[in-house]
């Protein structure tokens, strides 16, 4: 508990009793693809960034909502925003019960499947 008082946690499970089912799976499909992108992102960059030293830099190129070319360097700032974001989206998924909980679980053993399969190859 913070010195404010009570934590500020919106009644998620309120708004979601709320969503028609065809609602919640729209939600939850957004979300497991959302998450999946989320994590192969920052494997990507965790494996450049291993790759590179801790004296090296990676620019990241990405397109945004009006298809223009942007350009960011990965810095620690951007690795710990990304790190929320993927979170909070983990979150949303598990918010939705069971199925969601199963859907980033999911995700999540197949990325250290993934990660533990390219180990074995390279051994």
């Amino acid at each position: 508990m913070s010195r404010f008082g009570s934590p500020m946690i919106p009644d998620y499970e309120f708004s979601l009793e709320q969503w028609s089912d065809d609602e919640r799976q729209r939600f939850m499909h957004d979300r497991e693809r959302l998450l999946k992108k989320l994590l192969s992102d920052r494997q990507s960059w965790q494996d450049a960034c291993e790759r590179l030293g801790r004296r090296g830099t990676l620019k990241i190129t990405w397109t945004d909502s009006d298809h223009a070319e942007q350009q960011t360097l990965l810095t620690g700032a951007v690795v710990a925003g990304h790190t929320t974001v993927l979170r909070a989206v983990a979150y949303d998924l598990i918010l939705c019960g069971e199925e969601g909980v199963l859907m980033a679980e999911r995700l999540f053993s197949d990325l250290y499947e993934d990660i533990r399969q390219l180990g074995e190859d390279l051994a």
